[in-house]
């Protein structure tokens, strides 16, 4: 197993937060997926989610783990909990954490 040296390592339990950068990404995502539900389709879920990753550079999934943690900071086992219901693993969970805290959308909190 290696370590990014510059980076710290994650503590068991520990929360996450939004940045202000990352809760402007979450409003963001959620306005996409409101007015793709108000056209309706699955076609348009996915396009709005697809457009919001890109001007993120982020993966598609990582929208809905920004926008849990709009209302609390969790930890990596209460977020795979609320998105399980998206189809992502635990471990796809703390892999998007990962990516979002190098991208400084979220932090411990």
């Amino acid at each position: 197993m290696t370590f990014d040296r510059d980076k710290p390592p994650r503590r068991r339990g520990e929360r996450f937060a939004l940045t202000d950068e990352g809760a402007a990404a979450a409003r963001a995502y959620l306005e996409g997926v409101v007015a793709a539900r108000a056209i309706g389709g699955r076609r348009s879920f996915e396009a709005a989610c697809e457009a919001w990753a890109a001007k993120y550079v982020l993966d598609a999934a990582h929208g809905a783990i920004l926008s849990e943690l709009l209302s609390t900071p969790m930890t990596a086992r209460e977020l795979a909990s609320q998105v399980e219901g998206y189809g992502a693993t635990h471990d796809e969970v703390r892999k998007g954490l990962d990516v979002l805290r190098d991208a400084k959308l979220i932090s411990p909190a």
